[in-house]
């Protein structure tokens, strides 16, 4: 007869301390999905603030495109050449670029979004994916004798079964069990269905914390991503006003590569 150690108290403190985080874990992993949401609606209030900095923008840019037109202009006459107009043009369609600098972020969250949507298809692609996996697991493992034995449709076990997975020998040889054997049995019976019945508890409770982990982290991506966007599209006119002036050329092509990055 196989002998077990009988953890009683153990069992039922470790359950009264799982299973309730384990639906907190559950409960938080929605509400952490609908924060999603809350982010790009503060995204969308932050966007007018670089409404603020386009009457300065302008400035610098309009003195900007004054030095830029006025240094080629001077530049082509001391050289007694003919002034080329379309190198003057890019002050001006960077200045046009700051006055319709909300329409401007308006066409690239346009063309980005399409890669917002595709990213969230494939997780929800892999979701799925995760769930049949999880739910052909859960089938295989009904069908398993220990799975029969300790739990069953109706979640008490078979206490029959139990025996002839515990005692083979005894099956095989048709030994019928005595009345105090029976009693040790019993005790037994008990402590593996509730052996059983909180380790697959405790792999639940991993997996819920284990998901709520990932969400959590996909909360803190997704909120660092919504503060950079922020700041560069409060920032955008200040950079488009300084892209004007040489040597800072360079300013505009870094701050559009941060913003689809």
């Amino acid at each position: 007869m196989r002998t077990k150690k009988i953890r009683i108290p153990l069992l039922v403190v470790t359950a009264l301390l799982l299973f309730p985080f384990s639906g907190m874990a559950k409960d938080f992993s929605e509400e952490v999905k609908g924060l999603q949401s809350v982010l790009d609606k503060v995204y969308d209030e932050m966007i007018p603030l670089c409404k603020d900095l386009m009457s300065v923008a302008m400035g610098i840019a309009g003195f900007g495109a004054l030095w830029y037109i006025a240094s080629r202009v001077w530049g082509n006459i001391a050289r007694a050449e003919s002034i080329d107009l379309y190198p003057l043009m890019r002050p001006f369609a960077l200045g046009l670029a700051i006055m319709f600098f909300p329409a401007v972020l308006g066409v690239m969250n346009g063309v980005l979004k399409p890669t917002v949507l595709g990213t969230n298809a494939m997780v929800k692609d892999s979701d799925k994916a995760i769930k049949a996996l999880l739910l052909q697991k859960e089938l295989e493992l009904k069908k398993t004798t220990k799975w029969k034995a300790l739990v069953g449709e109706d979640g008490l076990g078979d206490r029959k079964e139990w025996y002839k997975y515990t005692h083979p020998k005894e099956v095989e040889e048709g030994k019928e069990e005595s009345w105090y054997a029976a009693i040790g049995n019993n005790i037994l019976f008990w402590a593996d269905k509730q052996d059983y019945k909180m380790r697959q508890g405790f792999k639940k409770f991993l997996s819920e914390v284990l998901q709520l982990g990932y969400y959590a982290a996909s909360l803190c991506i997704n909120t660092v991503r919504t503060f950079f966007l922020i700041v560069l599209a409060i920032l955008g006119p200040l950079v488009f006003g300084f892209a004007v002036f040489d040597g800072l050329q360079h300013t505009l092509s870094v701050w559009i590569a941060r913003y689809i990055n």
